[in-house]
């Protein structure tokens, strides 16, 4: 969403050049002199935040700028200042809120209001809610943590040299509690990161070792947790590896080990990631899932029950829930299996899909270039 400084000076807007339309993407940041008029090449915008292309590394400050629409909207500038603007981005599968230097190349600020040490960095989710005038409200929660509401004060906008130089002092406003006896099993709550070479990564949300729930320990000879996997949908979004979810919540103190999965094509892993999906429909995505699951099985064979695994998705998830149980290597590794809102019809699904390119350009099974790349041959969809 292009925002106006109060001043009505700047233009702040998110832009991209993918070849076609997709439900979340890296975007760049740009921005526009108001009102616009030509730089001396000709060019009314600017590129502040520049994509990201290569897989961040652990300890990088972040990996572009990714996210779905609803992320993109909340953006804004910070007080009344046209230089500091306020957005939130996802970076391997950790959201967090940031301030962008509107005259400075790439530069971001991750607000890290909570003072975390470096290794401690990855935990937690932070949400941008809302930004105005000098106050950030931001969410911030973890599997083990329900979420608490903060505001972010900022002084010293309007003086600073650079967004270093402002100062937050974050006041919690309110947190959700839950009685004292769930709480203690949700602060059992524990998060295992289970990666492959390729750089897809799965997290292991689980119990404690020594909570095992009853009914599960009298009824499984091994003692051990069923393994469920779960595949986003999309394709190209992310699961959160750390966010207090009640979904999965429920289903963790089940005593359930729930492993959500972010494949190749997943945001928040550099451009060249996202991409690689593009012509690899059906197998790369699925390979992941496996793998990851088969590492996972083998990694925590003390915790987890490898005979007792499921698999559910939503929607782009869902058909790879069916992927996966078709799958002539992996079928025989499910005991059940969910497909939620399953996309298993190409002919329906292609006409009404909300990104009919993409879609294309999966059934085809190669990247979209131009329309050209459509009509040079003949293509049948089979119902």
């Amino acid at each position: 969403m292009p925002r106006l400084s109060k001043d009505k000076s700047r233009l702040t807007y998110y832009a991209t050049d993918e070849r076609f339309l997709e439900h979340a993407t890296q975007y760049q940041m740009k921005t526009i002199d108001w009102p616009p008029k030509p730089d001396s090449s000709g060019k009314y915008s600017k590129n502040v935040i520049g994509f990201v292309e290569e897989y961040p590394a652990e300890d990088a400050p972040h990996a572009g700028l990714h996210g779905y629409e609803m992320h993109i909207c909340k953006s804004n500038y910070l007080g009344n200042s046209n230089r500091y603007y306020v957005l939130q981005s996802m970076i391997r599968g950790q959201y967090r809120v940031y301030i962008a230097d509107l005259e400075k190349q790439d530069s971001l600020r991750w607000l890290n209001f909570l003072d975390k040490v470096p290794e401690h960095f990855r935990e937690g989710e932070y949400q941008l809610l809302k930004a105005v005038g000098n106050f950030i409200f931001v969410s911030y929660s973890q599997n083990n943590q329900p979420p608490k509401l903060y505001c972010l004060v900022a002084e010293g906008i309007e003086e600073a040299k650079s967004s270093d130089e402002i100062k937050f002092t974050p006041v919690l406003l309110d947190e959700v509690t839950f009685d004292e006896s769930i709480q203690k099993e949700i602060n059992s709550i524990q998060t295992d990161v289970v990666r492959l070479e390729n750089g897809a990564e799965g997290y292991l949300i689980r119990l404690g070792d020594d909570r095992l729930p009853n009914s599960f320990a009298s009824g499984a000879p091994s003692g051990k947790h069923p393994i469920v996997t779960m595949a986003h949908g999309g394709p190209f979004t992310a699961f959160s590896r750390d966010l207090f979810n009640i979904n999965y919540i429920y289903q963790v103190l089940q005593g359930y080990c729930l492993f959500i999965i972010n494949y190749q094509g997943s945001t928040g892993y550099g451009r060249k990631f996202l991409h690689r999906l593009l012509g690899g429909y059906g197998t790369l995505e699925v390979d992941d899932c496996a793998n990851l699951t088969k590492k996972a099985i083998a990694d925590f064979g003390h915790i987890v029950d490898g005979d007792m695994a499921c698999v559910q998705g939503l929607s782009y998830g869902g058909n790879m829930t069916a992927q996966l149980t078709s799958h002539p290597e992996y079928k025989d590794m499910w005991k059940s299996a969910v497909a939620w809102n399953p996309i298993l019809d190409a002919h329906f699904n292609s006409l009404t899909s909300d990104i009919k390119d993409w879609a294309f350009a999966t059934i085809m099974n190669r990247p979209m270039t131009s329309f050209k790349d459509y009509t040079k041959e003949d293509m049948i969809l089979c119902q």
